[in-house]
């Protein structure tokens, strides 16, 4: 399986999820689709939408790392998605997830059972990828300047790079770093034409991964 071959994208979010981290990709790829519906045709990119998991619910809203409420679309399963991991400060969202364990132990549940997935994270979603051992010692990758060692420290070849692919895992360096990352998905998914039309209406110069 191949990001081009994407149809649906999961962006996972839980209490102090930085805001950048996730509503940045969410509005690439939201525009993205709107911008298919109107040319009519065959959708290569179906949806994209914010889902939250066990012990959070649903129907309550979320707080991210600056204040903003919001209430996720559903829960996540990972039927037909990209679970796109949405990372959060240093001090609060990822490291606190990593520390009471929920979301590791999905990673690792979902990724053991769907090889077949694929992964994206942005900022210190890496962190949590890898240690759920989806990213891999010798796998390349970026995250947030601030958890480059603990990277590596896994065995990940960091690189300084916005975006960087290596197999089936897409990941991105800090906060804003999640646009390109988007923008890229956006280009393998629909097509290069597609990613340059949203980065213009958002007045956005993005980093093309090689």
């Amino acid at each position: 399986m191949t990001f081009k071959s994407i149809r649906k994208i999961a962006i996972l979010v839980f209490p102090g999820v930085d805001d950048i981290d996730f509503v940045g990709p969410y509005r690439v790829l939201q525009a993205a689709i709107a911008a298919q519906e109107k040319l009519g045709g065959k959708q290569s990119l179906e949806s994209c939408k914010l889902l939250t998991f066990a012990p959070y619910s649903p129907n309550s809203l979320l707080t991210s790392a600056h204040g903003i409420q919001f209430k996720p679309d559903g829960v996540f399963d990972e039927s037909q998605y990209l679970p796109m991991i949405s990372s959060l400060s240093p001090v609060e969202g990822a490291y606190t997830e990593f520390k009471n364990g929920n979301l590791i132990k999905l990673l690792k549940e979902v990724s053991a059972a769907n090889p077949q997935l694929l992964w994206g994270s942005v900022c210190t979603g890496a962190m949590l990828l890898g240690h759920a051992g989806i990213l891999k010692a010798g796998n390349q990758g970026s995250t947030h300047h601030s958890a480059k060692n603990e990277l590596e420290a896994l065995g990940v070849l960091v690189k300084e790079d916005r975006v960087v692919f290596d197999g089936g895992i897409a990941t991105s360096g800090g906060v804003t770093s999640g646009i390109d990352l988007a923008l890229n998905l956006v280009a393998q998914i629909i097509d290069s034409a597609a990613a340059e039309n949203v980065a213009t209406g958002m007045e956005y110069e993005y980093f093309k991964a090689n």
